[in-house]
């Protein structure tokens, strides 16, 4: 969600984006170098699972890419 909301809104506009989901759980972590990790979450409410890939810059650790499947 962040990448789509690039322009800086994500802090305003991310709770919106998940407030179909009641919650969720992590169900892989995988460390892919020192500033790359692929985080696979089960998102209770709306029964989706998504894959974010988060990447470490220099301003901390950001969603660089998403993948959603049912």
């Amino acid at each position: 969600m962040e990448s789509q909301l690039a322009d800086g809104s994500f802090a305003d506009l991310g709770p919106s984006e998940m407030k179909v989901a009641s919650g969720y759980r992590v169900l892989d972590r995988e460390t892919v170098s020192d500033t790359e990790r692929i985080i696979t979450l089960y998102m209770d409410g709306d029964r989706n699972i998504v894959i974010l890939t988060l990447e470490n810059t220099p301003d901390g650790w950001h969603v660089s890419g998403q993948d959603n499947s049912n």
